[in-house]
């Protein structure tokens, strides 16, 4: 493992251990490294968490708006895996979550933006509509992901992910193709 994964595991687990307020020393004393080696791959906790979720959890949609041909019914999947990869890391994202869910929720919120100004091209009356659909849309997948948290994953990552398919991603596929 690299250092990268490794600064990235150390502050999983210590979420995970309930740390609160962790800093970049802490990280760096757990790790026996020097600030200046947790620096070189982050500029701050935040950015680390930034990078976390992205990785954990965008790489699978980011995929689904790589593909010029997105076929309907091959969005449940994508969608599954995304939910099954914080699903099986539930209990880091719950902590996460209520560590700090102002930084969580911007977290999701500008991965979900920069996915789709990809995704949501297209004829809009305005320039203005486009932004308020990426915006929408963006928080629609904050919003679902903060309930299924603070449900405490009653239901599992099938089921959200057809919730999510059914109520948002079916109607951005078919604008998608009839727009794109």
């Amino acid at each position: 493992m690299n250092i990268r994964n490794e600064i990235q595991t150390t502050f999983i687990n210590m979420v995970k251990d309930e740390a609160h307020n962790i800093s970049v020393t802490q990280i760096c004393n757990k790790m026996n490294i020097s600030r200046k080696t947790f620096y070189k791959y982050y500029s701050d906790i935040n950015v680390l968490i930034s990078k976390i979720i992205h990785e954990n959890i965008f790489v699978s949609l980011i995929e689904l708006s790589n593909t010029n041909h997105l076929k309907i019914e091959d969005s449940i999947t994508i969608l599954n895996s995304m939910y099954s990869n914080i699903y099986n890391q539930k209990q880091f994202y719950k902590k996460l979550y209520f560590y700090d869910s102002n930084i969580f929720n911007q977290c999701i919120y500008r991965e979900n933006l920069k996915l789709n100004e990809k995704i949501f091209t297209g004829v809009y009356s305005s320039k203005i509509e486009r932004e308020y659909h990426i915006h929408l849309a963006a928080m629609s997948g904050v919003n679902l992901l903060e309930k299924w948290i603070h449900d405490d994953f009653s239901l599992s990552s099938r089921e959200i992910a057809e919730i999510f398919f059914k109520y948002v991603v079916r109607a951005w596929v078919e604008f998608i193709k009839k727009y794109k």
